[in-house]
């Protein structure tokens, strides 16, 4: 199974900290690559800080050919995305790692591109005191 480290990680959104739990979203990206194989399973390595949150939704997309993210190749491939494992925030112990499938839906080959993954992360921010 590949690791594929992170690009870039960003807080789209942190509410502040209070007494309170607070909602924030946290996105990222990586870059699995092309494959030989029609479906892949990598672990995204290197998501977020050492704030202490509890992941609620993650969300995948697929990005063709990174980094030209606003080319249009006429490619037909389709994706499917699948989260399979978290270890992000404060699930198991704190890690900072996601752990996802990609399958390409259009056919039973692999693909050439070097295919990018979006994933977008809400999650409930706690303060410890």
């Amino acid at each position: 199974m590949p690791t594929v480290p992170v690009i870039y990680w960003n807080w789209i959104y942190r509410a502040p900290f209070t007494s309170e739990p607070a909602i924030g979203l946290l996105t990222a990206q990586v870059v699995v690559g092309s494959s030989e194989e029609n479906e892949i399973t990598a672990i995204a390595t290197g998501i977020g800080d050492n704030s202490f949150f509890f992941p609620q939704s993650i969300f995948l997309q697929a990005q063709q050919q990174w980094p030209q993210a606003n080319s249009d190749f006429g490619w037909a491939d389709e994706f499917a995305l699948q989260v399979i494992e978290t270890d992000l925030g404060t699930n198991n112990g704190g890690g900072n790692s996601l752990t996802f499938r990609v399958k390409r839906l259009d056919g039973p080959d692999g693909w050439g591109q070097q295919l990018a993954v979006n994933i977008l992360i809400s999650v409930v921010l706690i303060e410890l005191q």
